[in-house]
């Protein structure tokens, strides 16, 4: 399997909450990826988020982080933390939040579930005005 886009962390709970402070400070939006490397769809979806065309776009406006689900047996406080149930409906799962935590988009927290038919266009389209609302108004 190639490079994990998933970091092998058991517990991502401190890395979101240091995201989020930092992301608070700098002006800026959390984009959280819940997914596995056992998802195609999460694959695709990590790997539009390093393509240039979205890196671009998002440059001084959003962090990423990205939470290895494992086999939903992983940062299941998180998806509890987020509301999203006892279980993801399915990955990934993707969460736009503004420096308080709260989550911008819950009515398409898994509109990526087919990410491998779509392409970093298409996701940066999504992305943008998502990350506009997490960020607030500009002063």
């Amino acid at each position: 399997m190639p490079e994990s886009r998933f970091p092998d962390i058991a517990n991502a709970e401190p890395l979101l909450d240091a995201a989020l402070k930092d992301a608070a400070e700098a002006g800026e939006a959390v984009i959280l990826v819940l997914g596995a490397d056992w998802c195609p769809d999460a694959r695709a979806f990590a790997g539009f988020l390093d393509a240039d065309e979205l890196q671009a776009a998002l440059a001084g406006r959003a962090r990423v982080l990205r939470v290895d689900i494992g086999r939903h047996d992983r940062n299941q406080n998180l998806v509890r933390r987020f509301g999203l149930g006892r279980r993801l409906e399915g990955v990934p799962a993707v969460l736009v939040l503004d420096a308080g935590g709260g989550v911008v988009n819950p009515a398409d927290v898994y509109r990526w579930r087919t990410a491998r038919s779509a392409d970093p266009g298409m996701v940066a389209d999504w992305l943008s005005p998502l990350v506009d609302t997490a960020k607030g108004p500009r002063a």
